[in-house]
This record gives structure tokens, sequence and C-alpha cells, in this order.
């Protein structure tokens, strides 16, 4: 990949008008740089792309978190920078500070849904701990860390299944989780976002939104509980 972008630079340099002393000046040769390095990112991205897939082949359980990421994805939409919002702007629901942490330079407005896919994996997915449940919890699970946080998601999960919310998934919370039926212990979550929403300072601006996000998340519950 990285001699087939040489070539193209080489290419480029090689077309009539090309000057490297006006190369960054000129209005003209600006735009037409910008789209070569447009096509660079987007090759890149491809790159980006074919390695990931590799990687996340390997992993027996990606297939059932490519289906609930495009569930939570829905909820998140592309790019925001809400004045109001505490967290600042987002793609995909990703803050710029978690992207930055997973090695993502470039501006929000630009991150890519691969990107953004990556991140979920290995940010939310992974360390939550979401693919260790039936995928009926993963799914809530996952969804709640992406929203409130990792530990909130776990004390929340703790606090639905009846044992102490110290936030460490240990042998007793997840014999607790297996005992307690998927439908009650689903329901018991869901409260627990509701209780957590209705405390925060931005409930009136916001709430109606989030509160459709569990409500369409009860939705999908009755469908995997069903489906068992």
């Amino acid at each position: 990949m990285n001699k087939l972008i040489e070539s193209l630079r080489w290419i480029w340099r090689a077309l009539p008008g090309w000057n490297p002393s006006t190369a960054t000046t000129n209005p003209e040769n600006d735009e037409m740089s910008d789209g070569i390095k447009d096509y660079y990112t987007r090759l890149e991205d491809e790159e980006f792309r074919a390695e990931n897939t590799a990687k996340s082949s390997s992993c027996a359980n990606y297939n059932a978190f490519t289906a609930i990421f495009d569930r939570v994805i829905a909820h998140e939409g592309g790019y925001v920078d809400h004045p109001s919002d505490p967290g600042g702007a987002t793609n995909f629901g990703i803050t710029e500070r978690t992207a930055r942490e997973y090695g993502y330079a470039g501006k929000m407005e630009d991150l890519t849904l691969t990107h953004a896919k990556d991140i979920y994996y290995r940010g939310y997915w992974k360390r939550s701990g979401a693919d260790s449940y039936h995928p009926a919890i993963g799914f809530q699970v996952f969804d709640a860390a992406v929203n409130h946080g990792i530990g909130n998601a776990i004390r929340m999960l703790q606090r639905a299944a009846g044992v102490a919310d110290d936030g460490i998934v240990g042998p007793i919370t997840q014999a607790a989780i297996k005992e307690t039926d998927q439908a009650l212990l689903i329901k018991r979550f869901a409260a627990e976002r509701l209780d957590f929403y209705s405390k925060l300072r931005h409930f009136d601006q916001f709430g109606r939104g989030w509160t459709r996000r569990v409500a369409e998340n009860l939705r999908h519950a009755a469908q995997d509980v069903q489906g068992q």
C-alpha cells in the first residue's frame, strides 16, 4: 500500500503545472493537492479496514458484536457538536477525548465508521465484558457502557442482579446474573438507567431522547429473550 501511495505521489509530481515552489501557496494547486490527500486518506482507510477485518475475523464473537454495534450506532448517529453537551463534539457517539485515547489524530468530523467500530470494539465491548454474557444481556451492558461509562454500566447490572455494586464483576456477580431470569434482569437494568438519567442536570433538555433509547432497547430485549 505504501509503495502504491508513493507511486501516486510520483505521478502527481510529474503532471504538467506542478511546481514545488508554489505547491503550497497557489490556490489551484492547493485544491488539487487536497484532492490527492483525500485519495491517499481513502487508500489508507481501506488498508486500515482490511487489517481490522483480518483481526476481527479471528474473534469468535465478532459477528455478535457487529449486530449489536449496528443497534448502538443507530442511537448515536453521526457528527454532533451540541453547545449544551458536556461531552463536547462527538462522532458516532465517540468523544474527542476517547478518540485520541485510541489513537485517532484527525478532526472529529472526519472520523470514519470503520475507526469508530474499532474503538467501540476495543474500548467498550471488550472492556465492559459484554462478550461474556448472553447476547441479550451483553447488548444492554454494551449500550449502557457507551452511554454512561463502563463503571456505571457494571454497577447498574450489579444492582439489577441484587448484589453489591462495587463495579467489579467477580464470581458472586457472575453467579447472580446467571441465576436471575433474563427478562427480569433486563427490566431492572432498564429501571436503573432511567433512574440514572433522571438525576442528570441536562435531563430537561436531553431526557426525551435518553428515555426513547431505553424504550428501543426494551423492544430489542423482547426479541432477544424470545429468540433464545
